[in-house]
């Protein structure tokens, strides 16, 4: 597992994700349109596709846990950053031997960028605080 080639699959799980939550098109399109337009981009494709799919398929499950640790309905969060917690939750769930720290701060990386001003101070206290009902620290 190459960080970098994680690190960018990450960045276009978030897009990708972001665009089901918008059209609801179906994760095997999303994944061959992305793998599509991205073939010039080195990137861990399996991890990708597992991430998309399994995020997909547990999102009622994901939203559930995310509810537990906040204090607002998830309707009232910016809808990058719901994707970006379902994302972070589902590899905080799914990959136990990835450090709960890697984990969270790939996904603040990204939130700082594509989320809204400050929006990954919020991220950051949820996803601890899941990480840490877990057992994960």
């Amino acid at each position: 597992m190459d960080p970098k080639l994680r690190h960018q699959a990450r960045k276009i799980l978030l897009q990708a994700y972001y665009q089901w939550q918008l059209s609801g098109d179906k994760s095997g399109d999303l994944i061959k349109q992305y793998q599509d337009a991205k073939k010039h981009i080195k990137v861990d494709w399996p991890f990708f596709q597992e991430v998309l799919i399994g995020a997909i398929n547990k999102h009622q499950e994901l939203d559930a846990i995310i509810s537990t640790h906040i204090e607002r309905p998830l309707g009232e969060i910016n809808p990058i950053e719901i994707a970006i917690l379902r994302l972070g939750v589902y590899e905080l769930e799914s990959y136990p031997d990835t450090p709960f720290r890697v984990i969270i701060d790939q996904y603040l990386m990204i939130c700082d960028i594509f989320g809204s001003e400050g929006g990954y101070r919020y991220v950051n206290g949820v996803l601890d605080k899941v990480a840490k009902s877990m057992g994960r620290f």
